[in-house]
């Protein structure tokens, strides 16, 4: 059997070998419920819709699934994904009685729960503070004689976030579609081994040489679960298989879309009102550590000290946050839009805001979504270059 030793700690071209045959070799083709999640958009499955706009899960339809943690913690899943794995435990369980896998295996004796939903909305709101205030602690007060006031500090803000790394995001939207979110934001993931990512070694010693691995793949199949290809550790509620629709069924949920119209919200929603309170708060910040900025001006010949009191701001008006909005959403995106056709979609959103603020946002992201499946990586990138050969 082939051995699998990859870790990160290697020499890249070690680990690029090694990497490669871990993707070839670790499952057989007619597996077909293991699936790479890090290939084109099912990186982000269970955070983007069918149209590939991302939401989040409506918390109502969270509940609890397997059983508590030692430390007296609830692991918590979709409603309809905790009732698919309360099955697939039971029957697991049972297996395990009857003598069919061993009862001493570390991880396939029996399924316990090491990692469940996550709250996407937590998550973010400590990753962003943590970003804009980062930014504010390292750049922005190292320019501060030129943030005299809101505009400055945006001004200068702006400056930062427009030459780093596109991949740090303070909008809702991008950061759920960003190597920041995880799969179990989605309430569709269930961790039942706790290995790592980067060690295939371990995955090897703790899965792949079970003797009830290949049971764990035929029951992860027969109730309707993906299996991580490249942790399989982790179940994913497969939302398209036959195998998943009884239990979708029981919460009147017949289609994938409708999994997503009932029980996920669209984040667009959300994106403006919190790009507008971190800007706000960390604006604030920075007035904290410096209230006032002091310079020098000359006058008759003498030299004067002035004093600048840099005041707080409680509000953002509309249209402003909304430009600065299409603007980084630009740059997230990989900027698809020229300078002529970014000032049209702000000109028009602004104009339907007038009327409809609801609908200006969902107008700006329709104009994003048309590319969404167009960009480097996605799977039309990849047949585009299949044709191309």
């Amino acid at each position: 059997m082939t051995r699998f030793q990859g870790k990160n700690n290697l020499k890249t071209t070690r680990l690029a070998y090694e990497r490669a045959k871990y993707k070839l070799n670790a499952f057989d083709e007619e597996q077909i419920q293991v699936t790479d999640f890090n290939f084109a958009e099912m990186n982000f499955y269970g955070r983007v819709n069918r149209q590939l706009e991302p939401v989040y899960v409506d918390e109502q339809y969270i509940v609890p699934v397997g059983t508590p943690t030692q430390g007296g913690g609830t692991h918590r899943a979709l409603n309809f994904v905790s009732e698919q794995f309360r099955d697939m435990e039971l029957h697991f369980a049972k297996a395990c009685r009857m003598g069919v896998i061993p009862i001493d295996d570390p991880v396939l004796s029996s399924l316990k729960i090491k990692r469940s939903y996550e709250n996407p909305l937590d998550a973010f709101y400590n990753y962003s503070r943590n970003f804009m205030f980062n930014v504010v602690d390292n750049f922005i007060l190292e320019n501060k004689n030129l943030v005299n006031n809101f505009e400055q500090f945006l001004e200068s803000f702006l400056g930062f976030y427009f030459n780093h790394d596109n991949s740090e995001t303070p909008i809702f939207s991008d950061f759920m579609k960003s190597k920041n979110s995880n799969m179990f934001m989605s309430g569709l993931a269930l961790d039942i081994a706790g290995l790592s990512f980067s060690n295939d070694e371990q995955k090897q010693t703790q899965m792949f040489d079970s003797p009830a691995f290949q049971y764990y793949l035929n029951l992860a199949k027969q109730y309707g679960f993906h299996v991580n290809l490249n942790n399989p550790g982790i179940l994913i509620s497969d939302l398209q298989s036959p195998a998943t629709l009884p239990y979708r069924s029981r919460y009147i949920l017949p289609t994938v879309s409708s999994v997503f119209s009932t029980q996920y919200n669209k984040t667009v929603f959300n994106d403006l009102e919190l790009l507008e309170s971190l800007l706000i708060d960390s604006f604030n910040y920075y007035v904290s550590i410096n209230p006032y900025n002091t310079n020098y001006k000359s006058c008759n010949n003498k030299t004067i000290l002035n004093t600048i009191n840099i005041k707080r701001i409680n509000k953002i008006e509309y249209y402003n946050i909304i430009i600065i909005y299409i603007n980084m959403k630009n740059f997230f995106e990989g900027s698809p839009f020229d300078t002529v056709k970014l000032s049209a979609i702000k000109n028009t959103a602004r104009s339907i805001s007038k009327h409809d603020k609801e609908k200006a946002i969902l107008y700006v992201e329709d104009q994003f979504r048309k590319n969404y499946n167009q960009k480097d990586g996605s799977l039309n990138y990849f047949k585009k270059r299949m044709k191309k050969i």
